[in-house]
């Protein structure tokens, strides 16, 4: 959305259609793009759809129009999502903010066009966890920019724990959620600039999501599943989770009748609750997200077979879970999210870990088993839809990295995490594999 909004915004049209292009050249048919981003500050898209509550960018939103007429204009699908738990576009620790903090004088807010940094905080209550600053130190001297490093715990950066508990918050802030369904309506109810259509009349959206990555609560105990690989969250009916997503998925539904909808849940959780999120008559489809190194089946720094081995078992095992869940519950699932890094033991020496000049071995194995799954699933109608790599970096590298003059620089990772981390490049493998899965698919749709 960004990259595709005027230059005075940021964007970089040249880019923006190329990279799509180099997508639909690979075969690439669906998009999952976040359709609101809220208010200025740290770790975050800048600028954001709404700089300030009850405030639009109208040139941000032409941004997300030229999105979806890109889109239809290669015969891709998107789904749009319509909120976010991390803080990397605003999201729920945004909304949070606001609807508690209505009074706030808005002297220390940037203005819409007003350039603004990646890690400099504005006046918020937000308890901001662990996040990558691109101006911090180590800083180059060979005129790109970063390298940067992860913050570290302290007066602004607080534990994870704690920016979970304010992000949950949301679910039981009247103010904020009146604020989120305001969004939500405007942008079901957009009419594209180019097309003339409305957003939820528009055949290229094929669905809506409430949130990317909804967590719950209580937070997972010492109780575990998948082998003991991964925390189970003990079952809770009393989370006000469940209410607000039954009545968002209930609004979307009557807003755009011809659209589908799914959760954009990471099921790591368990099997409770991934049936009770997906089996809202409102969902059309169930999801899932698999992190291999965020969830611990893998260490990027060990060159091991054995290490690369446990992580493409057990994400296998991980897929065989969801795709018996989902077929007990009779509704098709979509791998909207994984990654894996580069062989960064490689890198382990270098000035930046995250650098992109070395081999893609781990991450092309990892990729090609998942594939050959999900398609095995496809085939035999078992369950699995697609798969949806996490994320499409085109031709950037961290090497000639350059902030614009909002402070951003547009990888595939968000503006929170490492650049480079889990970003797929233009020339990587990756592209070849997904460009053999979608002739596969062809063949046995």
């Amino acid at each position: 959305m960004n990259l595709a909004a005027p230059g005075i915004k940021g964007g970089d049209a040249r880019r923006f259609e190329q990279e799509m292009d180099q997508m639909g050249a690979a075969g690439i048919n669906h998009l999952r793009i976040m359709a609101m981003s809220e208010g200025h500050g740290a770790f975050r898209m800048n600028p954001p759809v709404q700089p300030r509550a009850g405030e639009m960018d109208e040139a941000l939103l032409m941004g997300l129009d030229r999105c979806l007429e890109g889109a239809r204009r290669r015969a891709m699908r998107v789904t749009l999502v319509l909120g976010n738990t991390w803080h990397w576009s605003g999201g729920l620790p945004q909304l949070v903010d606001w609807a508690s903090s209505l009074a706030r004088p808005s002297s220390n807010h940037s203005s819409a066009n007003q350039p603004h940094s990646t890690h400099k905080t504005e006046q918020s209550g937000i308890p901001y966890p662990i996040s990558w600053n691109v101006s911090a130190l180590p800083q180059r001297h060979d005129g790109f920019a970063g390298w940067g490093s992860w913050t570290r715990l302290g007066p602004d950066v607080r534990p994870y724990e704690e920016f979970m508990k304010y992000v949950a918050s949301f679910f039981t802030n009247e103010k904020a959620q009146q604020m989120y369904r305001v969004n939500a309506l405007a942008i079901l109810n957009r009419r594209n600039a180019i097309s003339g259509r409305l957003y939820k009349e528009d055949p290229t959206i094929l669905a809506w999501e409430p949130l990317n990555e909804p967590q719950v609560t209580p937070r997972p105990t010492n109780q575990t599943w998948l082998g003991g690989h991964l925390p189970l969250a003990p079952s809770n009916l009393a989370d006000p989770l469940l209410r607000w997503h039954r009545n968002t998925t209930m609004l979307i539904r009557q807003q755009a009748p011809s659209q589908l909808i799914t959760t954009g849940f990471e099921s790591k959780q368990g099997e409770w609750w991934f049936r009770q999120l997906h089996k809202d008559p409102n969902v059309d489809f169930a999801c899932a997200h698999m992190w291999p190194q965020n969830w611990q089946w893998y260490d990027m720094l060990n060159d091991s077979q054995s290490n690369l081995d446990h992580a493409v078992r057990v994400s296998l095992q991980y897929l065989r879970e969801i795709e018996r869940w989902a077929q007990e519950l009779g509704k098709p699932v979509l791998l909207e999210e994984f990654g894996m890094p580069r062989d960064n033991w490689l890198n382990a020496e270098q000035s930046y870990l995250y650098s992109s000049n070395i081999s893609t071995s781990s991450r092309d194995r990892l990729f090609e088993q998942v594939l050959i799954q999900i398609l095995d699933s496809f085939e035999h109608r078992k369950g699995w839809i697609g798969a949806i790599p996490w994320a499409y970096a085109g031709a950037y590298r961290p090497e000639r990295q350059n902030l614009n003059k909002y402070g951003m620089l547009w990888a595939g990772d968000p503006p929170h995490e490492a650049p480079g981390w889990y970003s797929v490049y233009d020339t990587d493998e990756a592209m070849r594999l997904l460009k053999e899965q979608s002739k596969w698919t062809a063949t046995s749709a």
